[in-house]
């Protein structure tokens, strides 16, 4: 018996996408780097798959959207690629069953395998106190909760993860009437409703802006917006 010998068919990376489509216009990476307004590094790691030297998986993915864009490539034929070669950076792990686990189900088996007991009426009345107690502590601690429990906060405006060309953001939301908001850290006037509305200044590259809002003895409750400015290049 004879076989033939075939050659393994391999499927291109997203790199080799975009080396191939930008040589194919005759543009360097810098020519790239100043059409997509991405950092020439970025534009090298892109197209050699080091994802692990960008900020974060989800700015790689702003940046090969851009780059696709601008070299024509329809972004479908390549979002399942890109999540595929990005998973390498982001595994998941499912914790194994552990002692505790087999701990409790032997408690279960045994708990099931018991005979009913008497129960005298002193056991009874110490029952009573016991629940009585419990009923002081869950209120005391409901109550103790609800003082120091941060109030809650819905960011309407930036969402999660943006990218941007324009230098001025406009951060809106709600939350709790006379609670303390500030944004990075400077306080930010509330209406009677609990809304609130700020213009920030962007810098070029990942900007962090830093929500928080607290009441005068609550901890403080933050929401974190993560937004890529890259702005327009003159073509």
């Amino acid at each position: 018996m004879s076989f033939e010998r075939k050659k393994i068919r391999t499927q291109a990376t997203i790199g080799e996408w975009f080396i191939r489509t930008r040589e194919g216009k005759r543009w360097t990476q810098e020519t790239a780097a100043q059409k997509t307004s991405i950092q020439l590094k970025y534009i090298d790691a892109l197209e050699h798959g080091r994802y692990d030297t960008l900020e974060a998986v989800t700015y790689a993915r702003q940046y090969a959207k851009r780059y696709a864009q601008v070299l024509g490539i329809p972004w479908s034929e390549l979002e399942e690629l890109f999540n595929a070669e990005t998973a390498v950076y982001h595994p998941l792990y499912r914790p194994n069953l552990g002692p505790l686990a087999r701990n409790t189900l032997k408690l279960k088996t045994v708990a099931s395998d018991t005979r009913p007991v008497h129960i005298f009426p002193r056991l009874i009345r110490w029952g009573g106190a016991f629940s009585v107690l419990m009923l002081v502590v869950v209120y005391i601690t409901f109550v103790v909760s609800n003082v120091f429990t941060p109030p809650s906060i819905v960011i309407i405006s930036p969402e999660h993860d943006m990218m941007v060309s324009d230098a001025q953001l406009k951060i809106s939301g709600t939350t709790a009437p006379e609670s303390i908001v500030t944004i990075n850290g400077d306080a930010v006037d509330l209406s009677s409703d609990g809304h609130f509305e700020e213009s920030v200044h962007l810098h070029e590259g990942l900007n962090t802006i830093r929500i928080s809002t607290r009441s005068q003895r609550s901890r403080e409750r933050v929401e974190v917006r993560h937004i890529l400015y890259t702005p327009h290049t003159q073509q």
